[in-house]
This record gives structure tokens, C-alpha cells and sequence, in this order.
């Protein structure tokens, strides 16, 4: 079962009635229903889309540390990757993101988040987002996320 709504009383409330389960059964087609045609409107798939939004991370001294398969898509579509999974080399704009983010932590600006964009070969714009990620060993991490993005004006 992929849905399961949950309706509750408030404390000191009466319990729902026969009429209030009558009510609800009738709904209840309708809803799985939308949900069904909700989960079909964009059927699932094994590889990214125009639209997928692709994750970097990158570890403290700045290496890619893991990627979805977005990423690789994006990546593979700009012009200045060379695609090798163990070693990627990252577009120019991608490391100067994920610099400006480091250097916003090491001068302790509260927002450390930096943004730009970037032209594929196919003339497409992506964005580029970086952010600070916080992890459980201490050691701060970068996540660059890149999707599509409108042209500039």
C-alpha cells in the first residue's frame, strides 16, 4: 500500500459516528483513485530526465565523495568533464561554487551557500548550488546540486 490516510479526534472529542464512517467510505474511491493516477502521471525510471536534479558531494578537501546519477547525466553533458567515476574532474564553475562556499565558512558568514550557473554542450543553462552539510564525523562536507535553469535575460 503506497497511501494511508489517518483521520484523528482531538482530545475530548467524540468518536467518529456511523454516519462520519459512512461519509468516509464514500471518499474513499476517489482518493486512491487520485493517488493512482498521481503515482502514473510521471512513471518511474532508471535514468534522469531534463529535469532530474543532480548532487555532488564533495568531501573537506574538496574530491567528490559520492554523486547521484543525475549528476553524472549533468555532468556528462558539459563540456569540460572528463567522465571517470573514481576521479572526476569538475567544471570550473563547480569548484568555484563549492570555493566560495568553503571560504564563507572559514570567514564565518552565516549563510554558506553560493550559486551560479553553467552552459552545457548542447547550449542548455544548469544551476549550480552549494551548500554547507553538516556530518556525524565532524568534518564538513559540500553539496553541489546543478538542474536546469532558465537563460539569462
Amino acid at each position: 500500500m503506497l497511501g494511508l490516510p489517518r483521520l484523528f479526534r482531538g482530545l475530548g472529542e467524540p468518536d467518529f459516528t456511523a454516519a462520519d464512517a459512512t461519509t468516509i467510505a464514500t471518499l474513499v474511491p476517489h482518493l486512491a483513485a487520485a493517488q493512482r493516477a498521481s503515482l502514473l502521471a510521471r512513471p518511474a525510471t532508471n535514468r534522469p530526465d531534463r529535469e532530474s536534479q543532480g548532487v555532488i558531494v564533495l568531501d573537506p578537501s574538496g574530491r567528490v565523495e559520492m554523486f547521484n546519477q543525475a549528476a553524472t547525466h549533468w555532468l556528462d553533458a558539459c563540456t569540460d568533464t572528463i567522465p571517470d567515476e573514481h576521479d572526476r574532474r569538475l567544471p570550473d564553475v563547480i569548484l568555484a561554487t563549492a570555493a566560495t562556499v568553503r571560504a564563507r565558512l572559514t570567514l564565518g558568514q552565516p549563510t554558506i551557500t553560493a550559486g551560479s550557473r553553467m552552459r552545457t554542450r548542447a547550449g542548455d543553462w544548469l544551476s549550480v548550488q552549494g551548500s554547507l552539510l553538516s556530518s556525524s564525523d565532524g568534518q564538513p562536507r559540500i553539496a553541489v546540486v546543478l538542474g536546469p535553469h532558465p537563460p539569462p535575460p
